[in-house]
């Protein structure tokens, strides 16, 4: 079942009229599919339509092409069909009348990944693996500065690659498994555990 919009408001009282009208309406529907029934709520003290109403086809797929096909439909020079599926028409009636602005979301500074970028000294950063441990270094002429040392921060297999990322945003640990991702000034864990399969 289907609701359409756009249909006339100003139907006479005339019960001629309203059928004249539903049978313009089936004629344009049948385009679509066998149409089970057509109801037109009315309202009672006016007589005049309330604006839309419900089309039943046989089947949803009949009912899905007059969604697809009819949507913007030009009744008459005045009149052009807006049609919604009948699973979002609660949704549409529920809508308050009055808008109320959505409150602001609190402001969470997200950590820069690029501010090794930042070095004043336009430094680079460097990764070695001794042992079980490993280390960030900064690449200095006269001798390098610790960034981050961590025992075991890859596989424990002592030779287990360490690599960066193709910008160097992100260092990435090998693991049984998967791969890590990690950066930022405090070398926090961005993605855990992806399972990387190779063909060989």
């Amino acid at each position: 079942m289907r609701r359409f919009t756009g249909v006339p408001l100003p139907l006479t009282r005339l019960s001629q009229h309203r059928a004249c009208f539903l049978r313009r309406l089936e004629q344009v529907m049948k385009q679509f599919g066998e149409v089970v029934q057509i109801e037109m709520p009315m309202n009672l003290e006016t007589q005049k339509s309330l604006g839309f109403c419900f089309v039943e086809f046989r089947t949803k797929e009949s009912a899905h092409e007059a969604v697809d096909r009819a949507q913007g439909y030009k009744l008459d020079k005045k009149h052009i069909f807006r049609i919604t599926h009948m699973v979002d028409f609660d949704k549409i009636m529920a809508t308050p009348e009055t808008w109320e602005a959505p409150s602001d979301a609190e402001f969470e500074e997200k950590e820069n990944l690029h501010s090794w970028l930042l070095n004043p000294y336009c430094e680079d950063q460097f990764v070695v693996r001794h042992g079980l441990d490993t280390e960030v270094q900064w690449c200095r002429k006269e001798s390098n500065a610790m960034v981050e040392k961590r025992e075991k921060w890859t596989d424990a297999h002592p030779q287990a690659p360490v690599a960066w990322s193709p910008q160097g945003t992100y260092l990435a640990t090998f693991h049984r498994q998967g791969i890590c991702l990690w950066g930022g000034k405090k070398w926090a864990r961005y993605v855990g555990a992806c399972v990387l399969r190779v063909a060989t």
